[in-house]
C-alpha cells in the first residue's frame, strides 16, 4: 500500500510563517528608518528654499524680510520685516500675513531641535540687498537619530545643507 502525501504539516507551516514573520520584521523597521529620512530630507530642503525665497524677495524687492524659526513649536515663519513688528491686534489680510511652516505636521513630521543662537526663537533680517544680518544654524530630527543641519553664513547668506 501506498500512501500519498496531501498537504503540509503542522511543523513545516509553523517554520514557513515563523520565517515570513521574521523577514516582514526586518523590513519594517527598514521601511520605518527609510521614512524617517526622507521626511528630515524633504524638511531640510523645504527650509533651504524657504530661506533663499526669502532672501531672493528682499533683493527683489529692495525691503528688508525676516525669516524666524521655533524650535519650542518646530515652526518658522518669513516675510517682509515690517509684519513681524505688527501687533496681532492689526489683524492683517491673509495676502500681508507671513508665511508659516509648521515643520511638526504632516508631510514633514520632523523637530527643530537646535538653533544656533541661545533664546527660544531666532530670526534674521535680509536688507534689501539680500545680506543677512547674521549667521544661523538650525538642526532638523525625525525618527529619533535622522538629523540634517541647514545653516546660513552671516557674510555671504549662502543656504548649505548637510
Amino acid at each position: 500500500m501506498t500512501s500519498q502525501r496531501r498537504g503540509f504539516t503542522l511543523i513545516e507551516l509553523t517554520v514557513v510563517l515563523t520565517v515570513m514573520a521574521i523577514v516582514s520584521g526586518v523590513g519594517i523597521l527598514r521601511y520605518a528608518g527609510a521614512l524617517a529620512t526622507y521626511r528630515v530630507d524633504l524638511a531640510a530642503r523645504r527650509l533651504a528654499a524657504d530661506v533663499e525665497q526669502t532672501r531672493r524677495e528682499a533683493r527683489a524687492t529692495g525691503t528688508p524680510y525676516f525669516f524666524e524659526v521655533s524650535a519650542a513649536d518646530s515652526r518658522y515663519r518669513h516675510g517682509p520685516a515690517f509684519m513681524r513688528l505688527l501687533s496681532a491686534n492689526l489683524a492683517p489680510t491673509r495676502a500681508e500675513r507671513p508665511d508659516t511652516v509648521f515643520l511638526s505636521e504632516a508631510p514633514y513630521r520632523v523637530s527643530v531641535t537646535a538653533v544656533s543662537r541661545t533664546d527660544a526663537v531666532k530670526y534674521l533680517i535680509f536688507d534689501g540687498y539680500g545680506a543677512p544680518s547674521q549667521g544661523l544654524k538650525i538642526e532638523l530630527t525625525a525618527g529619533g537619530d535622522r538629523v540634517r543641519r541647514v545653516s546660513v553664513d552671516e557674510i555671504s547668506g549662502n543656504i548649505t545643507q548637510d
